[in-house]
C-alpha cells in the first residue's frame, strides 16, 4: 500500500456521556522498532549464558582431543548436553523472570496505549 505509514492503527471504542465513539490509536514506527530491539535483547538474555557454556566445554574437550589424540564422537556430545542440562536447571528462574518482565510490560503497552 502506497503512501501509508509504517505505524499500526488500531480502534477502540470510548464512551463519552453515553455516546459510543471510536476512538483510534497508533504505534509510531520508533515504538514498533523500539519493541522488536527489546525483543531481540530478551532473546539473548535467555539463549546467551547457555550456549557460552556449551561453547566453553565444546571448546576445553577439543583442546582434550587434540592433546590427547583420542577422536571419539560422543566425548564431546556427552558432557555438552549434561552442561546445558544442568545449566538450564540453574538459570532457568533467570530466564523465567526475563521473559515474565518482557511479556508484562508488552502487556502493559497495550493497556495504557
Amino acid at each position: 500500500m502506497a503512501g501509508t505509514s509504517p505505524a499500526m492503527t488500531t480502534k477502540e471504542r470510548v464512551d463519552e456521556g453515553g455516546v459510543q465513539k471510536e476512538k483510534e490509536r497508533s504505534m509510531s514506527a520508533a515504538e514498533i522498532l523500539g519493541i522488536g530491539k527489546e525483543a531481540i535483547l530478551v532473546a539473548l538474555r535467555i539463549g546467551a549464558p547457555v550456549m557460552l557454556l556449551a561453547l566453553a566445554v565444546g571448546l576445553a574437550i577439543s583442546v582434550l582431543q587434540a592433546l590427547t589424540q583420542i577422536q571419539e564422537m560422543t566425548l564431546t556430545f556427552v558432557p555438552k548436553i549434561l552442561v546445558i542440562m544442568l545449566s538450564l536447571l540453574l538459570l532457568l528462574p533467570v530466564m523465567l523472570a526475563t521473559l515474565t518482565s518482557f511479556t508484562q510490560s508488552l502487556f502493559q503497552r497495550m493497556a495504557t496505549g
